[in-house]
Order: C-alpha cells, then sequence, then structure tokens
C-alpha cells in the first residue's frame, strides 16, 4: 500500500495537544510527525501561498517556516483598517493593539480566563469595522481562552468567534485575536506561549490581522519575534 500524508507539522495536530503535557506528549503524537523524522521517507515541502498576499505573511513565514513562504496573491489596493487611520496606522494591515489597563481573571467554576478590557476593545474594533462594511461575514475573531471567546460570542451575535483550535483550517478577510492574559511570562506553560498556537492564531487571515494583548505579550517567547515592528504597528488602546 502507498500512503501519502499531508499536513503541516508547524500548526496544531487534528487532536487536542497541550505542550509539555505528559499525556499529550507519550500517548498522543499526530503521524505526520513521526513519518516526517524517518530519514528514509521522501518528504515534499509545499512553499506557495494563496491565502494573503506576501506582506501579511512574513511574520508567520520568517518566525515559523524559515522565510520561505512565498504568496501568489497580489496585495488589495484596499486596506481593510484605515479607519483607525487616526491611530496612526498608515498603510499596516497587521495592528498591535496594547491593551494596557485591562486585567485579566478567573471566572468563578472555571479554569480559563476573561479580561474586560479586552472585550471592551474588541468591540470598538467591531464598530469600525462594520463602519468600514466589513461585517459579520469578513470578520473571524480568536480567542486563547474559552471564557472570553463565550463572552465575545455573547456580545457579538452572528459573528465566528473560535478558539484556536477549533480556528485551524479556517479563514476571513479581516481576523482579530484575543490573547487575554494581562501578564504573560517567559517560562509560562499556557497556550498562549504555544509556537503551534500562536502559529494557527496569526496565519487564518486574507487581508487584515489585530492582535489585541497586553503589552507583556510582545516579550513572550514567539510573540516577541511575531510581533516585532518589521511586521507590526503597535498602537496604544
Amino acid at each position: 500500500a502507498q500512503i501519502v500524508l499531508v499536513g503541516d507539522s508547524k500548526q496544531l495536530p487534528p487532536f487536542r495537544y497541550t505542550e509539555g503535557e505528559v499525556v499529550s506528549e507519550l500517548a498522543a503524537r499526530s503521524s505526520l510527525d513521526l513519518f516526517k523524522d524517518k530519514n528514509n521517507i521522501p518528504v515534499i515541502n509545499l512553499h506557495e501561498v494563496y491565502r494573503a498576499s506576501q506582506p501579511l505573511i512574513d511574520h508567520y513565514s520568517d518566525v515559523f517556516y524559515e522565510g520561505r513562504l512565498v504568496s501568489q496573491k497580489t496585495l488589495g489596493e484596499k486596506n481593510p483598517l484605515s479607519c483607525f487611520e487616526e491611530r496612526g496606522v498608515g498603510d499596516s494591515r497587521c495592528i498591535f493593539w496594547k491593551v494596557n489597563h485591562g486585567t485579566s481573571f478567573t471566572p468563578k467554576n472555571s479554569f480559563s480566563k476573561m479580561n474586560k478590557r479586552e472585550r471592551v476593545a474588541l468591540e470598538y474594533i467591531i464598530c469600525a469595522l462594520k463602519n468600514m462594511g466589513m461585517d459579520e461575514k469578513d470578520v473571524m475573531i480568536i480567542c486563547f481562552y474559552e471564557a472570553q471567546r463565550k463572552e465575545a460570542e455573547e456580545k457579538l451575535r452572528g459573528y465566528e468567534v473560535l478558539t484556536v483550535d477549533s480556528a485551524q483550517g479556517r479563514e476571513k478577510r479581516v481576523v482579530i485575536v484575543l490573547t487575554t492574559r494581562s501578564s504573560v511570562s517567559a517560562d509560562s506553560a499556557e497556550d498562549v506561549n504555544s509556537p503551534k498556537r500562536c502559529n494557527v492564531a496569526i496565519s487564518r487571515h486574507q487581508e487584515a490581522l489585530i492582535v489585541l494583548g497586553h503589552p507583556s505579550i510582545a516579550s513572550a517567547p514567539n510573540w516577541s519575534q511575531v510581533l516585532s515592528s518589521n511586521y507590526f504597528k503597535h498602537i496604544e488602546d
């Protein structure tokens, strides 16, 4: 029998995986990773990208794919984020929206996290985008924490509000990523520090990407490279 495996080992496997968790590491490893580690099995790398134009893929191409991804899509003339021009966005289509004053907390009877200030910023952004003609069909919201996802979904009826895991394989014109935590330590085992989850979250957009988060995330593993000013315009909430 001949078998062809197609996938991306830099993104999440097709099952729940938590980096560093004993059960995940010992009992759950994707067949793609197993075969890729074999030296006697041919591997064909696909480098062409059709989802977004080159300036919109450079951040994850450089950080996770050694700069090898090449876009076959041209950059559209209209910038979906021009509604934030007064904030100095310029022609940037990737924004890091610093939520300075929000505090994350764990709701009662939950292990997840919420951040009310981040949600307020999200609602402001959604309103501005809607005034530009971009509504539910154009925007996807990705949350690292389920409690924040539920709250956002309840406030923004009709919008696609997903966890990082459920967002894999999906895409929209504009993607908004909610990181939620108000402090991120470099040695934290939190999902937000997972390179695979980070890669999935910041690669779903077609025309524009907005990452909401506390300034500390810009110094966290993976994010410190992804959110570099080489790729993202940093603006204050």
